[in-house]
């Protein structure tokens, strides 16, 4: 499908000045820098347009089908669905684990038909989709940032595949934690080792964020709960990275031998820097094993997977930068053997699941 991006930009900055700027005010900081950012410029917001063009692309015809239900999973700020509600006349749904997103995003997109556009706080889809609209039988699933966030991948994997037994499915993730990107991996080590040791500041973060460091947060728990020396509660520290304060109790009972082989498994499982979120198990721009994610998605019976390298989004002005993107998008689009991985921006994941 052809998507206007220059209509679909002034619409968006006509909407912006006539509602959404206003609504802005009464959200969450968080919130309100987040979704205020894409609209700073025409600029930044014909790159975040282009952007999430790509990920409609690959969506082919799935979403022209009768009956058939977008949904925007981990939406965030809902500009996703904004554009998919634009370009589509079928319902969408945008979904997210926390229902502060969920409130800010209902609120400043409530100018649009409510009939069209409805909102989720979930984690599974199914709950809130299949018992009040049971009459969908395609379902579109798309998210941006979202995949190299979830505590278990697998889970979720499976967890998809009971979605709708008996509709089709098509999912798109998009990343910008691309595990082939030299500099991404620079970038998101730098972000994994803040949140680590030293955390952000109040500003930066959603309320149900870790509100100090993982490192900090896993250190009061196991210096109150062993009850010993602060080195011991400091080795435990160490060895639990990668857990979320649900399994931090039970690891404080290991011995020391036991500790310290449960972390080289997870070491192998999450990598070097990757740390999460031991409050909400949000991953900090976890770089997956892609072989191993398609491995399992080929296991749980998905099929037409697709890795995808990501183009850099191009904004509506004419500059230097714009004219080095079209360069180095062309080198992706022809780059065999999918090489074009090592130098994108980002890499979608696309696959379907089909009764």
């Amino acid at each position: 499908m052809s998507i206007n991006s220059s209509s679909l930009l002034q619409s968006a900055l006509v909407d912006y000045d006539k509602y959404i700027k206003s609504s802005l005010l009464s959200t969450s900081p968080y919130f309100s820098r987040y979704l205020g950012n894409i609209f700073l410029s025409s600029a930044t917001l014909s790159r975040e347009i282009s952007k999430y063009k790509r990920l409609i692309k690959i969506s082919g015809n799935s979403p022209l089908q009768p009956n058939t239900l977008l949904i925007d999973y981990g939406g965030c700020h809902g500009f996703l669905s904004y554009i998919l509600y634009n370009c589509f006349t079928a319902d969408v749904l945008m979904t997210d684990a926390f229902s502060e997103s969920v409130n800010n995003s209902s609120f400043v997109w409530s100018f649009l038909d409510t009939n069209r556009l409805k909102f989720a706080t979930t984690l599974s889809l199914s709950a809130e989709v299949l018992d009040s609209d049971s009459h969908y039988n395609n379902f579109v699933v798309f998210s941006y940032d979202v995949i190299e966030h979830i505590y278990n991948i697998r889970n979720f994997f499976t967890s998809e595949t009971s979605f709708s037994p008996t509709s089709t499915l098509h999912f798109i993730h998009g990343s910008g934690a691309n595990p082939f990107n030299l500099f991404c991996k620079y970038r998101d080590i730098k972000s994994q080792i803040v949140f680590e040791y030293f955390g952000v500041s109040n500003s930066n973060r959603k309320s149900s964020c870790c509100s100090s460091s993982y490192f900090k947060y896993r250190y009061e728990f196991f210096t109150k709960s062993l009850q010993t020396s602060s080195f011991v509660a400091f080795i435990y520290t160490l060895l639990s990275r990668g857990l979320i304060h649900d399994d931090l109790h039970s690891f404080s009972k290991l011995s020391f031998i036991s500790a310290f082989l449960s972390f080289l498994k997870r070491f192998a499982d999450i990598g070097v820097f990757n740390t999460v979120d031991p409050i909400n198990g949000s991953w900090m721009e976890r770089h997956h094993n892609m072989f191993l994610l398609i491995n399992t998605l080929k296991h749980l019976n998905f099929n037409s997977i697709q890795l995808l390298p990501g183009t850099y989004p191009i904004s509506n002005i004419s500059s230097f930068t714009n004219h080095i993107k079209k360069i180095f998008n062309f080198l992706i689009k022809y780059l065999p053997f999918n090489l074009g991985l090592l130098i994108s921006p980002d890499f979608i994941l696309s696959y379907k699941y089909e009764p």
